[in-house]
């Protein structure tokens, strides 16, 4: 065991953290790459090339801060980048170069980037934004100073800017200052104890905010990071060998990934000692679908921890530990908010729920970021004073719903905007899968809105289960719920596809203009 403890104040930039890691204990391994190349870095190494990086980014002209694109795969590189931005007291903007090229030239002049670092073979692009290049692989970086530099920005400028969906179909940009970010893990330390001993799994893109969870996790308290291809996270067998012979100990998935993982880890007929946290986030989560892995294995050794936050409210703002006895659940408890941060229950005037109401979710605390980037209007509509707090706190309008039962734990009850209207009735999407995923037999399930032939909206089930078919499946249903909730169409897949973010990508289950076939 590791003696030595974080370095303090933690409201620190997480870099300074990084950097005392590297001056304190600069032999240990920072980061694993495990694929097409492999080999480690220790804090010292890593920590020299980030300084010869930031060095010739504050020479390229960039202020303290501004943004700077960083596009390289997944990697030593992409690290040495990150941190290099860090550095030179400037946020970074994802460009991850698995997204495609018009998304990353609307992202670069979204943020109107005057600089983009990143690996010269994901640099083609970047000459058509009007944007300059400074290549992490560039050789002559060598002849750069290797020593840490003045950090002249203000806790409040942006660590980062991650660009999330949007209804208009233009992403916006989440703009994260620094100060959200290192409480982010002193509010869940009591609960999670990571530390200089762990070694995490980067498995998600950059461009997404559970990567930050992940990297900070490790790099700045001196634990590994361990890299793999996106190939890698999305092939199960592949990842589990990854995860027992690296001896990862803290897992961070998705709950649809997970499922797809899941299976694998219960052939394989026990688990790696190492292993003592699955952290589950970015979705819905549903506890019901990890009752075969609660029966295989329990829940003492891994915890299985659920996680719920907005990238608006700096990844994570509640968590609640998954219990065997949760395994019966097809409700989606969340937990309660972090030391730092308040959720407040309201009705659509308003005015606070009772007690077991619905209500839409309003964050506040430590973690709410300074907005969207350039999007006044929006933000006046999401981002609303606080009701407590310092002069100046915001409130973050999440469009969650939840309600709060007499234990004090949320429950979540989807999206306020995803209710649909099927034949008059109003159904929320969420509830259906939750029905769903309870049949005996179904694996995976999700449940989207489609025009049928006549363009009139139904809901569609699709479901991963060889055990049990579709007609089986509606005739459990009918059981338990109402004719106007049941699915209009219930479809077997193989698997349900993901984005790179490791969501549910649901284009991509049937293009929206093919008919599902019904269930007899």
């Amino acid at each position: 065991m590791c003696p030595m403890t974080l370095p303090e104040p933690d409201r620190q930039p997480l870099h300074r953290h990084f950097e005392w890691w590297a001056k304190n204990a600069g032999d240990r391994i920072a980061v694993t790459e495990v694929g097409a190349t492999e080999g480690s870095t220790t804090y010292r190494a890593l920590d020299r090339d980030a300084n010869r990086l930031a060095h010739r980014i504050v020479k390229s002209g960039v202020e303290p801060g501004q943004l700077v694109g960083v596009s390289a795969a997944r990697g030593v590189r992409l690290l040495t980048g990150l941190l290099a931005v860090l550095k030179a007291g400037c946020g970074y903007v994802p460009l991850d170069p698995a997204y495609p090229r018009s998304r990353l030239e609307m992202v670069a002049d979204d943020c109107e980037l005057g600089l983009v670092v990143g690996e010269s073979a994901h640099s083609g692009w970047v000459a058509g934004t009007g944007a300059g290049f400074v290549g992490v692989d560039d050789p002559a970086l060598v002849a750069e100073p290797d020593h840490d530099q003045p950090w002249s920005a203000s806790l409040h400028d942006p660590m980062y800017v991650i660009h999330t969906s949007g209804s208009t179909g233009r992403p916006k940009g989440v703009v994260v200052p620094h100060v959200c970010v290192p409480r982010l893990f002193s509010a869940s330390r009591r609960t999670v104890r990571f530390g200089p001993d762990d070694v995490w799994i980067g498995l998600h893109s950059f461009s997404f905010d559970f990567s930050v969870w992940e990297m900070w996790g490790a790099l700045a308290h001196g634990g590994r990071y361990v890299t793999v291809s996106q190939n890698t996270a999305r092939d199960p067998e592949e990842l589990w060998s990854v995860i027992v012979h690296q001896d990862i100990t803290v897992l961070c998935q998705t709950p649809t990934a997970f499922r797809w993982l899941a299976p694998v880890a219960l052939n394989a007929g026990r688990l790696p000692d190492s292993l003592r946290l699955v952290m589950l986030g970015g979705e819905q989560l549903t506890p019901t679908m990890l009752s075969p892995w609660l029966a295989a294995y329990g829940d003492h050794k891994p915890h299985l921890i659920n996680m719920y936050g907005p990238t608006e409210t700096t990844v994570h703002a509640t968590l609640r530990r998954i219990r065997t006895a949760d395994a019966g659940r097809t409700d989606s408890p969340i937990g309660q908010p972090l030391d730092d941060v308040r959720i407040r229950l309201l009705h659509p005037d308003g005015t606070p729920v009772g007690l077991g109401e619905v209500g839409e979710m309003y964050i506040s605390g430590a973690g709410v970021t300074a907005g969207y980037l350039n999007r006044r209007k929006m933000n006046s509509e999401r981002f609303l004073p606080a009701t407590e707090g310092p002069p100046g706190s915001l409130m973050y309008r999440t469009g969650d719903l939840a309600r709060l039962t007499p234990s004090g734990d949320l429950i979540f009850q989807g999206r306020a905007d995803r209710q649909v209207q099927v034949r008059g009735f109003r159904i929320e999407p969420g509830e259906v899968e939750a029905l769903v995923a309870g049949v005996p037999g179904v694996e995976q399930c999700a449940v989207t809105p489609r025009h049928n032939e006549d363009g009139e909206l139904e809901l569609v089930a699709y479901v991963v289960g060889d055990a049990v078919s579709p007609r089986e499946i509606r005739r459990a249903l009918s059981t338990v719920a109402p004719p106007h909730i049941l699915p209009a169409a219930i479809v077997a897949v193989n698997a349900l596809p993901l984005t790179p973010q490791g969501k549910l990508d649901v284009e991509a289950l049937v293009p929206s203009n093919k008919p599902v076939p019904p269930v007899p």
